[in-house]
């Protein structure tokens, strides 16, 4: 239906884009950002479960390219996805929920972009298409979902911490370069998406999957816009109404993105994509970031 449920009752939340509890003083500092967070009441938060470059604080990493074997190494020691055990046992132990997100359309933390220039690829939107790409995104998923935490001794894909798996954030069909919607469509980014949830769907029947989209391309409203997302290949409506997609994401930066009158157009934006996803596709809907 288009609310969430938790034992027989509607679950509504209040949470925060918390995506760097991993790699920052992680036996300090994330504990205690936990503490704060159930204090006012947060009950889902959202943070990255991929981290493909060493942060130069601490040299935290979740994967990085070997030359040798020329394939993506996943490191699962304690500056890697140990360190993803910790941040989900912090969370168990204050009752908050987690949505993981597995990869970045941005070149913050590696990402698509990463993943693109490691296998000698031009074109951002090739992470969509491309047979090796595709194949390494769901080995790396599968490593994950399949985990046993070194914590608490819990498979990722039986832990109710975990709230929802999440494909990327913000895909698009550009990274930092502008592309056509003819070298790269909705169409493309949407066939991704399904194959991706149909995988991880296959892998884990348990949890929640969503795309991690901003909700642009809606059509028949965007054009009331003064800012139209469309070029950025994304289909809010046929993204949501994919079949493993089980909850509608939107982000929003009006400024970022060029809304004019901040009122108007921002009611417009957020109220016709929860219109879509809730009254047409039934699916409940999260707001993950503004700014």
């Amino acid at each position: 239906g288009n609310q969430f449920v938790l034992n027989d009752k509607t679950f509504y939340f209040t949470g925060s884009n918390t995506y760097y509890l991993h790699y920052f003083h992680i036996d300090r500092c994330t504990p205690e950002i936990f503490q704060i967070a159930k204090k006012h009441g947060f009950k889902v938060m959202r943070t990255w479960a991929f981290m493909d470059i060493k942060y130069e604080y601490e040299m935290v990493y979740y994967s990085s390219f070997n030359n040798q074997t020329h394939s993506i190494e996943i490191n699962e020691g304690e500056k890697g996805l140990k360190r993803l055990d910790q941040v989900i046992a912090y969370a168990e132990q204050q009752g908050i929920r987690l949505i993981l997100t597995l990869t970045n359309n941005w070149a913050d933390f590696g990402g698509m972009e990463a993943w693109v220039k490691y296998y000698g690829y031009e074109n951002h939107y090739d992470f969509y298409t491309a047979p090796e790409l595709k194949e390494e995104y769901k080995r790396y998923v599968k490593t994950i979902i399949n985990r046993v935490n070194t914590v608490t001794g819990k498979k990722y894909k039986e832990d109710g911490t975990i709230f929802a798996w999440e494909l990327a954030n913000e895909p698009r069909c550009r990274g930092v370069e502008k592309v056509s919607l003819e070298a790269c469509t909705p169409a493309t980014v949407n066939k991704w998406l399904d194959e991706m949830s149909t995988y991880i769907r296959e892998l884990d029947p348990n949890h929640l999957i969503s795309s991690g989209e901003e909700g642009f391309g809606l059509a028949g409203v965007d054009d009331e816009l003064e800012v139209n997302q469309m070029i950025e290949g994304t289909d809010f409506r046929a993204n949501t109404a994919l079949k493993n997609v089980d909850f509608a994401t939107v982000h929003l930066y009006v400024e970022g993105w060029g809304f004019k009158d901040y009122e108007k157009e921002v009611e417009l934006y957020l109220k016709s994509r929860a219109e879509v996803a809730k009254k047409e596709l039934n699916k409940p809907i999260v707001m993950e970031e503004f700014g």
